[in-house]
């Protein structure tokens, strides 16, 4: 499995929650079928601008880099992390990065 996940300067995460374990053991798992030679970055947690209400800030939303990935990859991966969260999570491949939040209602 993928050794390493890295965050980007300035990323912020108020408190480690199970679903950011989740969510990062998912993200590495795919991450190592797919495109084992690139490491995910996680470029926002609890910090930045978000819509009111976001996910972000209750520290049960991420954002994963992408721009360094080709599209039909993209789209492998967000499978993928939809097939391994499950039905509790939402996966919105967004233009300029991966939006990852856990979301049971």
């Amino acid at each position: 499995m993928t050794e390493h996940i890295s965050i980007k300067l300035g990323c912020q995460f108020k408190r480690f929650t199970p679903q950011l374990a989740d969510f990062i053991y998912a993200v590495c798992r795919a991450w190592d079928l797919y495109i084992p030679s690139v490491t995910p970055v996680i470029t926002s947690a609890n910090d930045g601008q978000h819509m009111d209400g976001s996910k972000h800030y209750l520290d049960k939303a991420w954002d994963l880099r992408i721009r360094n990935l080709e599209a039909g990859m993209i789209e492998e991966i967000a499978r993928m992390l939809r097939v391994d969260l499950g039905k509790d999570w939402d996966i919105v491949v967004e233009k300029d990065h991966l939006h990852v939040e856990y979301d049971p209602y």
